[in-house]
């Protein structure tokens, strides 16, 4: 397969309410009792390192694509006009490199979603409404890449250091204040 199980860390998005059903479940199993304070105290450092790990899969995948001959340099537009649809094989590679590209940008604004959702968890009266706003403008910059025609290397670059940046952010922001 030319690109592989490519994101396999972020296809199942971390979602804040799995997070929560899991510790229920592994308290449950423990016979212990989880309470609220337990579960937001986790969930900023859960979220932190999904976004982490979506930004070390997105240069993986850009390594598969590299690997199996796809240029990177070129938009999916290029690559797809450039690919004959009679060459089977080729063009429906190229088509699976567009599903698995929509799919990563559906992930990394549920990422988002779920960073503020993280944020309010902290109860940090500056970095909630800044993530809202961050979440917001990411997101609609991840939109609009879906119709520009960006090199592959340019759009999955742009979405890994965001995904690097926002892990920063959740990590700097749960640290305990003095």
């Amino acid at each position: 397969m030319v690109v592989g199980e490519i994101i396999a860390g972020t296809a199942g998005a971390l979602e804040i309410g799995e997070v929560i059903v899991h510790m229920v479940k592994e308290a449950k199993r423990d016979g212990s009792r989880l309470g609220v304070p337990e579960i937001v105290s986790v969930l900023p450092a859960h979220t932190a390192a999904a976004c982490a790990n979506a930004a070390r899969e997105l240069r993986d995948f850009q390594a598969d694509l590299s690997a199996h001959h796809i240029d990177t340099k070129k938009s999916l537009q290029e690559l797809e006009q450039e690919t004959a649809i009679w060459r089977v094989g080729p063009y429906r590679a190229i088509r699976r490199v567009r599903k698995r590209i929509e799919a990563i940008k559906n992930e990394i604004i549920e990422l988002h979603d779920d960073a503020v959702a993280s944020a309010q968890c902290l109860e940090d009266s500056e970095f909630v409404p800044r993530s809202y706003k961050q979440a917001a403008e990411a997101t609609k910059a991840i939109r609009e890449m879906a119709t520009a025609e960006l090199p592959i290397s340019k759009m999955i670059d742009t979405m890994a250091s965001d995904m690097e940046s926002l892990a920063e952010r959740l990590r700097d922001a749960s640290k305990p204040r003095k």
